[in-house]
């Protein structure tokens, strides 16, 4: 677990000369990050925070950042939309790519009265019937949801269907929370494995195999570091050579495309390349002679 310590914030503020108490953008991400702590009371002036591509599970400790108006989470392992009710200046987020099934919770953004950006895609909650009429009128204040303009239209008729809508999200945020309970379950008493079997064993797309799945490829990627020679032998690539000494024309293929040759023709040669299916011909370059071909 890699947890945000004040010297990882002084490292990626070196924009601010490793100031932090007056840092207003600040990137954490792919660091692995478990939880989000600390940034709050060191960074109070942070407007622009990245947090992407980590195994964030709860948003927390960021309610008294007042003065934070864009924040990324996108690709974490996040369920529950909570935690900005004090983050007053907030005008973008994104949660793109995380795991939030259960919309009953966005009424937690209804105090953020600034917010006009919303990301959801790639959430469970976007295959929703009416998903959008819900979101829409939940949050009348935001102007852009998944990257889409909402028209006064779009809104106008989400409003006329509000209810019809809001029925629809509950039954299908409730069957959500089902499965999910079912998910967890099954992972509290599935065998815990490495290596090939545990890549063989990885079926479903959930927080939890999301967060073990880069657990996994970081203990891979040390232990091989670990078996790494401190100095290796370096790799000398042959030169290709295409004709011999004395000017002959040699038979080079170093990509290993199949070809075959056809000589049975008195005065005509031909030659024939097996391409993949659906190369571009036009990405083809034959440069031909009397004694040679050349094809690349």
């Amino acid at each position: 677990m890699v947890f945000i310590t004040e010297e990882l914030v002084r490292k990626r503020a070196e924009h601010n000369e490793l100031e932090i108490g007056s840092l207003e953008e600040l990137s954490l991400h792919q660091f692995d990050i478990e939880k989000i702590e600390h940034i709050d009371k060191w960074c109070k002036q942070l407007k622009i925070l990245y947090l992407h591509s980590n195994i964030i599970f709860k948003i927390e400790n960021i309610s008294r950042m007042k003065n934070l108006e864009y924040i990324n989470l996108t690709l974490n392992c996040i369920e529950v939309i909570e935690g900005f009710e004090g983050c007053e200046s907030l005008n973008k987020l994104d949660l793109t790519a995380n795991f939030i099934g259960d919309l009953r919770h966005l009424k937690n953004l209804q105090k953020n009265l600034y917010l006009k950006t919303l990301y959801l895609t790639g959430n469970v909650c976007c295959n929703y019937e009416y998903y959008s009429e819900y979101v829409i009128t939940i949050l009348p204040q935001i102007k852009e949801l998944d990257g889409e303009s909402i028209t006064k239209s779009a809104r106008l008729e989400a409003k006329l269907i509000f209810e019809k809508a809001k029925n629809a999200i509950e039954r299908q945020s409730e069957l959500y929370v089902e499965v999910r309970e079912q998910q967890k379950f099954d992972y509290q008493h599935k065998k815990k494995t490495t290596g090939d079997e545990f890549w063989n064993e990885v079926d479903e797309d959930s927080p939890e195999n999301r967060r073990d799945m880069r657990i996994e490829a970081t203990r891979q990627k040390e232990e091989k570091n670990d078996h790494t020679p401190m100095f290796e032998k370096p790799d000398y690539k042959r030169e290709i050579r295409y004709f011999a000494k004395d000017g002959r024309a040699l038979n080079v293929n170093p990509s290993g495309v199949e070809f075959t040759i056809d000589e049975d023709q008195p005065r005509d040669v031909e030659l024939r390349l097996k391409i993949p299916k659906f190369m571009d011909t036009q990405l083809i370059d034959i440069d031909s002679h009397r004694a040679d071909l050349h094809s690349t």
